[in-house]
């Protein structure tokens, strides 16, 4: 049977309507057309949303971001520690409180905040760069936990000669569980911010368009 996706000739195997590499792509990006978001492509946004927070009225947002990735941590470190003492949970929803954890212990907070918001921001200004809902959480997560090395395999490649990272995808439902967990500490400040840069510029392009006007009259 031929792959489902639209516009792949490649040949299905066993039950599955995609093709292999086309299911590849849904597990580790959330829709088999979703290309990675990659660190370049978010450095504008991180640049943004880094000079929100600096010149925010007196301070006041970073403090209050700061608290909401403590509170998700608070959560997300009783709920495994009352997991690994034989409370019944959700196993993968403990999955993703553990890689949230693991990204704790070896990225300073800021960053972590800062990589949230600016992907919700890039979700905003740009959403044609996301295939679908589950295409944004997947690479909300991916860019979280990519700030670690601590989510990095190895393989060598025989044909290079040379030893080659990789990213460690986790499951599905954890992956989703993750983003979600972001998006319910993170994803109204990403939001706002996103909104104020777009009243930012409407109000720049209105103060030239009153100059343009203002010259035009006076010539």
């Amino acid at each position: 049977m031929t792959c489902r996706t639209h516009g792949c000739n490649r040949q299905t195997t066993h039950w599955r309507v995609r093709c292999n590499s086309c299911h590849s792509r849904i597990r580790r990006h959330g829709h088999e057309a979703q290309q990675a978001i990659t660190k370049a492509d978010l450095k504008p946004y991180l640049e943004r949303v880094h000079a929100r927070i600096e010149r925010s009225s007196n301070g006041s947002l970073w403090p209050q971001l700061e608290a909401r990735w403590g509170a998700l941590l608070d959560h997300c470190r009783a709920r495994s520690a009352a997991y690994r003492n034989g409370r019944a949970d959700v196993r993968y929803v403990v999955e993703a409180c553990e890689e949230l954890v693991k990204v704790a212990s070896d990225v300073d907070a800021r960053i972590v905040v800062e990589t949230a918001l600016a992907m919700y921001v890039m979700g905003n200004d740009d959403a044609r760069r996301f295939k679908s809902d589950d295409a944004f959480w997947f690479q909300l997560a991916r860019r979280v936990r990519g700030l670690t090395d601590m989510n990095d395999g190895s393989w060598y490649d025989h044909d290079a000669g040379k030893v080659k990272r990789v990213y460690r995808d986790t499951p599905r439902k954890a992956t989703l569980a993750l983003a979600h967990m972001l998006g319910d500490a993170f994803g109204a400040a990403g939001i706002y911010l996103a909104r104020l840069d777009e009243q930012e510029a409407e109000e720049r392009r209105k103060r030239h368009a009153d100059l343009a006007a203002a010259l035009a009259t006076a010539a």
